[in-house]
């Protein structure tokens, strides 16, 4: 995750010096930023001497540009069949900063490289477990749903379901989140089940046909 930097042109050419001097010289008067930059990173957990880097399409070689800064490419993500949009345009590398560079350090000389989109620590996601009740499976389940638990009923195969009864273990949700969406052709808000847990995104003008939320 990266803090917001202002973004400076640079044109030196670094290829020729790949030394650990080299490297560590471009970082005469960033002291700062690097420190912001560190501070800001303390709230993640991170794996040590990784970043993330998206790059445009004038870079070609994506191990000179590695080099350039004394490190490595781990892997290369090939952006282009993604539908969001600039990613079609970009490509999405996991180098190794082989301890020449900080995560800061590098995020801070990156992010003002012209050839860099985004830079950004590789952080780490955890899943996190609620306590749920022991009787979380609903009393009223209506055996139709073979969708929820698939025991054989109606012909069909038992365990071929989306295990609803194991999620439940887990959490049956709150008022407070997670918000879960259905892609479906309509839900009724007025359903006793579901008349007092619809969620309104205040964010949107109903029927005005425009993304006023901008998402």
């Amino acid at each position: 995750m990266s803090a917001p930097t202002d973004k400076l042109t640079l044109n030196q050419d670094w290829s020729s010096d790949t030394s650990t001097n080299g490297v560590r010289s471009r970082l005469a008067g960033l002291e700062p930023d690097i420190k912001a930059q560190e501070e800001f990173l303390k709230q993640y957990e991170m794996v040590p001497d990784q970043v993330l880097v998206r790059l445009k399409n004038r870079v070609s070689d994506f191990s000179d540009f590695a080099a350039e800064y004394g490190s490595s490419v781990i892997k290369n993500i090939d952006l282009s069949g993604l539908k969001a949009s600039k990613a079609s345009s970009e490509h999405l590398m996991l180098l190794d900063l082989k301890g020449e560079l900080s995560v800061a350090e590098a995020m801070v000389l990156m992010s003002r490289d012209d050839r860099v989109s985004v830079v950004e620590s590789n952080d780490i996601v955890r899943t996190q477990v609620i306590d749920a009740p022991q009787t979380a499976e609903p009393n009223d389940l209506d055996s139709s749903l073979w969708g929820l638990n698939n025991t054989g009923q109606d012909g069909g195969t038992a365990g071929i379901d989306i295990g609803a009864k194991a999620a439940w273990e887990t959490s049956v949700g709150s008022r407070t989140g997670p918000i879960v969406a259905v892609v479906d052709t309509g839900v009724d808000i007025r359903h006793q089940d579901l008349s007092a847990n619809i969620w309104v995104n205040e964010g949107e003008v109903p029927g005005d046909g425009i993304d006023n939320d901008g998402n």
